[in-house]
């Protein structure tokens, strides 16, 4: 009978030591997440930008680039797909705010109606001087490397400075092409209306390589 009392009164402080852990844990689960959503419910724009927001919801014309697979294109059902819409469906929601997508083909006609104003937002656009002029931009989400893509029967390592005499193929209105231009004037570069029809051009021979984005090529 003493060595079960023991047992008992040990399985007794025992479940006592466990009764305040968890009561412990469950104090701090509850103020996090009181404090958690106290947090989410302070809005972070000003009543001023709040009221602007709701004012031109569904006004700010936004467009993008329909064939940069798999960062931003148009998927078989004509809807708009892409890493670049997920970060708009994001900011929409978390802004409660709507953007008016505006689809365009053609990536340079896209480039003209931000220059004059007809084009409020572009997605997935690279930075540069050129483009500076009459855009803002925000720090990067992405950082997407380009590489050369020839036919399987070119064996060697190849750099932009080794390719002088080669059919070289960048996408027309692209910033990879005007760095290109600017720092490799000598090379032979011809231009496609996007990086599909560069990497077709190739495949069927009528160049010998093509510089693209690393998601494309893979894509």
């Amino acid at each position: 009978m003493k060595r079960y009392a023991i047992i008992v009164k040990e399985r007794k402080f025992f479940q006592a030591i466990l009764f305040i852990f968890l009561s412990i844990v469950l104090s701090f689960i509850i103020v996090f997440n009181l404090s958690c959503k106290k947090s989410e419910s302070r809005d972070i724009l000003t009543s001023e930008e709040r009221a602007w927001l709701k004012k031109n919801s569904g006004n700010i014309r936004l467009s993008f680039d329909q064939a940069f697979h798999p960062v931003e294109f148009i998927d078989s059902t004509g809807n708009y797909r892409g890493l670049s819409a997920d970060f708009v469906k994001l900011i929409e929601n978390k802004l409660n705010f709507k953007f008016k997508i505006v689809k365009i083909a053609d990536w340079s006609k896209i480039l003209n109606r931000a220059k004059n104003s007809k084009i409020d937002v572009i997605t997935g656009i690279a930075a540069n001087n050129k483009r500076k002029k009459y855009l803002l931009f925000t720090e990067p989400y992405l950082d997407i490397p380009c590489i050369i893509l020839t036919r399987t029967n070119i064996k060697k390592r190849l750099t932009l400075k080794d390719m002088r005499g080669m059919r070289i193929i960048t996408s027309r209105g692209y910033a990879v092409t005007d760095y290109v231009k600017k720092n490799f004037p000598y090379l032979n570069v011809k231009l496609a209306d996007n990086n599909i029809e560069g990497m077709k051009k190739v495949s069927a021979g009528l160049a010998d390589a093509v510089v693209l984005s690393v998601t494309s090529a893979s894509y």
